[in-house]
């Protein structure tokens, strides 16, 4: 009996210690997990004040965002919009290089039609000059022409009626018919009066 009791307590002592091994296990256990749980919730609320933080940063970001968002759509259409402007320019300058040398050619042009307009203004008053020249010559040339003829037709008039007077003697002398000496009269009037028509189409010419 007594080493019966004896083997009774040594198990009870052997089962109160692994129980009492098993209760401070528990307890580290139990401390541990509250201290565990303790920074959770310190972490929680970092958390939650962390997440409260960024909400209102982000209310507060969302406005320049959007502004942002819009500002490179438009710099994206400036972007469309600078290719297309890119081959206009180009398309603007290859039309300036052409009208360039349109104009410069057009320029050469005008320098020499203008030259030849200066040469031929030149030769047309060159040409009147002489056409002035030649018409007062061909004037002078005429007057006196016109002056020789009439002194011509003067002499002759004057011979003719002189002529004339003479023979009307000489009838009168011979006791000639008066009507044959008219009618001589009037054939040498008719071929005088036909040259001094030939002169006087001289005049003209």
């Amino acid at each position: 009996m007594k080493e019966l009791a004896e083997n009774h307590d040594e198990a009870y002592e052997q089962i109160k210690e692994y129980y009492k091994d098993i209760t401070l296990d528990n307890v580290k256990l139990i401390r541990s997990l509250k201290e565990e749980i303790a920074q959770m919730r310190s972490r929680e609320k970092v958390n939650k004040k962390t997440m409260e933080q960024l909400i209102t940063e982000n209310k507060t970001l969302s406005e320049p965002l959007a502004e942002m968002e819009e500002e490179r759509a438009r710099l994206m259409d400036l972007l469309k919009n600078y290719g297309t402007d890119k081959i206009v320019l180009k398309n603007v300058k290859g039309r300036k290089l052409s009208l360039d040398k349109r104009l410069k050619e057009g320029r050469a042009e005008y320098r020499q039609t203008e030259e030849r307009l200066k040469k031929l203004e030149n030769e047309r008053d060159e040409i009147t000059r002489r056409f002035a020249k030649g018409v007062a010559d061909v004037g002078r040339m005429a007057e006196l022409k016109n002056l020789a003829l009439e002194q011509r037709l003067d002499v002759l008039g004057g011979s003719f009626a002189e002529k004339q007077g003479k023979l009307e003697e000489v009838a009168k002398s011979a006791n000639i018919d008066p009507a044959a000496l008219r009618s001589v009269t009037e054939k040498l009037e008719g071929v005088l009066e036909a040259k001094n028509g030939v002169i006087r189409s001289l005049q003209y010419e």
